[in-house]
């Protein structure tokens, strides 16, 4: 086996670890001492391919949003029907892919709830193009209906992002579990579809 080979593997093994650890905890909580206590990872092969726990995070968060976006951009089908229709075929599809990357829902969600303080720029930045990607299926749901008189698409984009924090914010006590994702994710489709039917008249 090729040095490029083993040391792919030893990163994918290291970012597995630190998947389950990030999502099962939040990052204060979250110990590199317990990733180390995995499979024979140890300390110093973690800090030779990454810096600190900082970036040993953005390492899971970029993973997890990247694999997201691509899923979302591979098994999307064409949005039919009304807005809420077309909301309800955009949040089965993202509980759809949280079913299948239970490593991928703690991350996601503590992301959206907890992130450190000190990292925030730098998840925004990371998550850009998963957030891009909302947007563009919001104006595909919002696709032959009218804005109310004085509501830009600007406008619309800015209150859709408070809303998908809010509706995350309200459910902080849920688990990261299936049950629990199926729970968070309705929950932020009420409220997209309550931000809808606030700004678009029939």
């Amino acid at each position: 086996m090729k040095q490029e080979e083993r040391n792919r593997l030893k990163k994918e093994k290291i970012l597995g670890a630190a998947l389950r650890e990030f999502g099962a905890k939040s990052f204060a909580e979250a110990s590199v001492n317990t990733i180390c206590g995995e499979d024979g990872i140890s300390k110093g092969i973690i800090y030779h391919y990454y810096t600190d726990k900082d970036e040993l995070y953005l390492a899971c968060v970029r993973e997890c949003f990247q694999a997201m976006t691509g899923y979302l951009a591979e098994h999307m089908p064409p949005l039919n029907g009304t807005a809420e229709e077309k909301l309800t075929v955009y949040f089965d599809v993202r509980l759809q892919f949280l079913e299948e990357h239970p490593n991928y829902q703690g991350i996601f969600y503590q992301v959206t709830m907890y992130t450190p303080q000190h990292l925030r720029e730098k998840v925004k930045q990371i998550r850009e193009p998963f957030d891009r990607y909302n947007l563009a299926v919001l104006q595909d749901v919002l696709k032959g209906s009218r804005l109310r008189r004085h509501i830009t698409p600007a406008d619309l984009a800015a209150l859709y992002m408070l809303y998908v924090i809010y509706a995350n914010s309200t459910e902080q006590m849920l688990s990261a579990t299936i049950e629990g994702a199926a729970a968070r994710e309705e929950l932020c489709k009420h409220w997209i579809t309550v931000l809808l039917y606030g700004v678009v008249e029939e």
